[in-house]
């Protein structure tokens, strides 16, 4: 359903929550995560021009989010990522639907945004703190090993 990108951004993220508020490096998300160093910079370039990650240099530098876990949602995430959310032709704000002749009463339309609308107000209702499992848990691993 997500693209990569946003993939990888959510579990970024997720990494970087459970260190919060320490600084990591791209590498070390990387190495985490086993992503590519360069695929991750970029991403985490990315969070941090939106302002859901905060960047310092030096060497205690790297990422950390720049609000609390509990603050930043899912939909945050994907969003900052740059990857489209919901890209089917026939949604509210596409261009092949602007130019349909029957947009005014097309009931598929009509039901696609009610989906988009929904699959927004879950994501946007999920936190990161909410995706971290309960203290003393241990998580599955964030990437699946090869």
């Amino acid at each position: 359903m997500f693209a990569s990108r946003a993939r990888y951004a959510l579990r970024a993220a997720l990494w970087l929550a459970d260190r919060y508020p320490r600084f990591a490096s791209a590498h070390r998300v990387a190495e985490g995560l086993a992503a590519s160093p360069k695929f991750m910079e970029s991403i985490l370039t990315d969070l941090s021009h939106q302002g859901l990650l905060v960047s310092q240099r030096g060497r205690a530098g790297g990422y950390r989010l720049a609000r609390p876990p509990a603050s930043v949602s899912v939909l945050d995430i994907v969003n900052a990522s740059g990857v489209r959310l919901w890209s089917h032709e026939c949604s509210p704000d596409s261009p092949a639907c602007q130019g349909c002749d029957r947009v005014a009463t097309c009931k598929v339309r009509l039901l696609l945004a009610d989906c988009r609308g929904a699959l927004e107000a879950s994501l946007a209702a999920q936190t990161l703190d909410g995706l971290r499992p309960p203290p003393g848990a241990v998580r599955p691993p964030l990437q699946p090993p090869s």
